[in-house]
């Protein structure tokens, strides 16, 4: 039978990463390390809360109460009129206090009220104060695992009492535990008591989990990983992720046509880049496809999983990409039939994205599964496909007749602001996050880039409208604004390019302030993350930002910003190869569509 190491060596880690490994290793917990370090926290500061209370209820003995001092549990004195809800001196009542009761040292048994926990103490036992011991190691990994048939000793006995958690079969042979201070890297400080009563529990919240029936698969139950699966039950951890290699592709083959005085060998880079992202579109959507009909619980929980959910905007993001990728290399090289087709493409995206912008927040509020110290930018990506329509205005309205191009722009502008000001929102609450919880956890901060996209695509996106005015002549000869006079409607545009270039800069600074802190942010955790399909976060956001920087250049003749935009667009792409080649990489090592490694996973 596996044993827990009560002496580990001097440079033990942290208990926190003891346990997230023995959660992993010995009880297959198959969550992401952040899950379960979630988890684990949570169960702490539960046993942590609900200690102090029986602490402060101690305090009130003499009212109807008394304790076991080697617990610290309360008790109820039968001789008070109404042990059940005298709680003590200036405590309230509390009718349900009989959950929580405890024998004395002579009665026999008790039943906690918590999933049939039953503790024995045949033998009444002299009260002892705790003794504290040497820190206990939570998981030795030179130890071999337990089997799901096997249960585990917590300790050795102090009068013979035996413990059952009701959890995972987990038993513990003491009443006596020692109880030294442990404090996390987390700068909260925890109790071994606390630590050991999550342990007594065996796998609480993985149990959640193996009950979760999206949880359940060829490996839900937390069933050992097998070493190798079958492409087909790889296909189960296909996730919407996965189309933001689309996008990014799309996103840096567009940036190639933006690039100023460009040689013809960007050109048909840009080129090979555009069919090349339409052949992994078709697949990876033949892929989700498949996915969903050899496991069709995973269509449900795509969408109500929102760590999952959330890239299902990434989809409607790569086809935004489609759109002006058409617009830059498709109109040079075909007929004027393509024209309206992208006019009838851009009013279809639109509506769709419409919809998506609030019918998935609302999906989000009502499964209740985001929690506020959590946020990330990644939160404002069901609003990001139509915050692109301004993109996609910008990129379509120049090559429409007036009559068109109008009702398209106001629609674009419309959207653009839209989706900058739900961004301005959840920046409050990101931000607020930053200073008071510190940075997200190192798999994450490649996310904290997605707030880069919304200053700058909006940026790019009221320069390139602006331009779209002039070069369409809306109020030239197509329209004319209500309120100003017949001799001024020509100064309109000029006056929209005037505004577009003071609000694309200001703009564009706050692009650069996110984007400063997110580098730093990910430098300090590069060595140590792992690759996830949010790594493609580094790329897209920053397509916007290197375009409109290109822009600005244009618009203000300064060849110095024009070239650090070219700058810019160099390192995007290198960028973009390096986490494409990651990410084929990853798949091949198992890294990613693998049980508990995709956004999929239990949470």
């Amino acid at each position: 039978m596996a044993t827990f190491n009560p002496n580990p060596p001097t440079n033990a880690e942290d208990p926190i990463e003891e346990l997230i490994n023995y959660k992993k290793n010995v009880l297959y917990d198959d969550r992401r390390d952040t899950r379960i370090r979630g988890s684990v926290e949570a169960t702490l500061e539960f046993f942590n809360k609900r200690r102090s209370q029986f602490s402060n209820m101690s305090q009130g003995s003499n009212s109807g109460f008394h304790t076991r001092s080697n617990s610290g549990i309360m008790e109820p004195n039968h001789n008070s009129p109404d042990p059940l809800q005298t709680a003590g001196s200036g405590l309230p009542a509390r009718p349900n206090m009989a959950m929580f009761s405890r024998p004395t040292p002579q009665s026999g048994s008790f039943n906690s009220g918590y999933a049939g926990l039953q503790y024995s103490n045949p033998q009444p036992q002299q009260q002892q104060q705790p003794q504290v011991q040497q820190q206990q190691q939570f998981y030795n990994s030179s130890q071999p695992s337990l089997s799901r048939n096997q249960s585990f000793n917590g300790g050795s006995v102090n009068g013979g009492g035996s413990y059952n958690s009701g959890y995972g079969g987990g038993q513990l042979i003491n009443s006596s535990i020692s109880r030294p201070i442990l404090t996390s890297s987390h700068n909260s400080t925890f109790t071994t008591e606390s630590i050991m009563m999550a342990k007594e529990k065996g796998d609480m919240f993985a149990g959640y989990a193996a009950n979760d029936p999206h949880a359940q698969g060829e490996h839900g139950g937390h069933a050992p990983v097998p070493t190798h699966l079958s492409i087909r039950a790889r296909l189960e951890h296909f996730t919407f992720a996965w189309f933001a290699c689309t996008m990014s592709t799309g996103g840096v083959a567009f940036t190639m046509s933006v690039i100023p005085n460009r040689p013809e060998a960007l050109t048909v880079l840009g080129t090979v880049m555009f069919v090349a992202n339409l052949v992994l579109i078709v697949i990876f959507t033949m892929t989700m496809i498949t996915r969903f009909i050899l496991h069709p619980h995973t269509f449900t929980h795509a969408f109500t999983n929102p760590h999952e959910g959330f890239f299902f905007a990434t989809f409607w993001l790569t086809m935004a990409t489609v759109i002006t990728n058409t617009t830059a290399y498709g109109i040079p090289n075909t007929g004027p039939w393509l024209i309206p087709a992208l006019r009838v493409a851009f009013w279809v995206y639109t509506v769709i994205v419409t919809f998506i912008a609030i019918l998935y927040y609302y999906l989000l509020i009502h499964v209740k599964k985001l929690v506020i110290t959590n946020v990330l930018p990644g939160w404002v990506l069901p609003i990001f496909p139509a915050m692109l329509v301004g993109t996609l205005a910008s990129a379509i309205g120049k090559t429409q007749p007036a009559e068109h191009a109008f009702p398209m722009l106001v629609a674009g502008l419309t959207f653009q602001g839209l989706g900058f000001l739900v961004a301005s929102m959840m920046y409050a609450i990101y931000f607020g996050r930053l200073l008071t919880s510190g940075f997200p956890v190192d798999a994450s901060r490649p996310a904290m880039m997605i707030a880069v996209g919304p200053p700058a695509f909006t940026a790019l996106a009221i320069i390139g409208m602006a331009q779209d005015v002039q070069a369409t002549g809306i109020f030239t000869g197509f329209t004319q604004l209500n309120g100003i006079s017949p001799a001024n409607q020509a100064l309109i545009p000029d006056m929209l390019s005037l505004l577009a270039i003071l609000g694309a800069v200001g703009l564009w600074l706050l692009a650069f302030w996110f984007f400063a802190l997110a580098t730093m942010a990910y430098i300090e955790c590069a060595s140590r993350n792992a690759f996830h399909l949010n790594w493609y976060a580094l790329v897209f956001p920053n397509v916007g930002f290197t375009i409109a920087t290109i822009k600005i250049g244009e618009r203000l003749s300064s060849p110095i910003i024009q070239s650090v935009g070219t700058v810019m667009a160099a390192f995007l792409f290198f960028l973009w190869i390096l986490v494409f080649f990651c990410h084929w990489k990853a798949v091949l090592m198992k890294d990613i569509m693998w049980p508990g490694k995709d956004e999929d996973a239990a949470h």
